[in-house]
């Protein structure tokens, strides 16, 4: 949700963004109901899987455990080039220095030979 407020507000539907919020906040309520409903039945360390598994099969709750990796990978790489342009048109801002945001972002900006 952070990433997403000030696209929000610029370019989406202004005062309607804290909506945005209120959804959130009602899908993992819900969500972490469910949740701690299930843990009290299924006692497993390995969480998604073992929810899924125990109730669509083995199958699916591999399926389901590689998904969830996949999805963590991917937004780990959108909240570090998020925070590196945030960091970049801040500092640009506030001292004037352009520097790419693949430097706050923790790597070296590939320069063609």
């Amino acid at each position: 949700m952070t990433g997403n407020v000030p696209v929000a507000v610029a370019f989406g539907n202004g005062i309607g963004a804290p909506a945005g919020y209120i959804f959130a906040t009602v899908v993992l309520t819900v969500f972490s109901i469910g949740f701690v409903a299930m843990a009290r039945r299924i006692t497993s360390a390995v969480a998604f899987y073992g929810f899924i598994s125990h109730g669509l099969g083995r199958v699916m709750g591999l399926a389901s455990g590689l998904l969830a990796v996949l999805a963590y990978v991917v937004f780990e790489a959108s909240i570090v080039g998020i925070f590196a342009y945030f960091a970049d048109t801040t500092i640009n801002a506030q001292l004037g220095l352009d520097l790419p945001w693949q430097l706050y972002a923790g790597s070296v900006p590939a320069h063609p030979s």
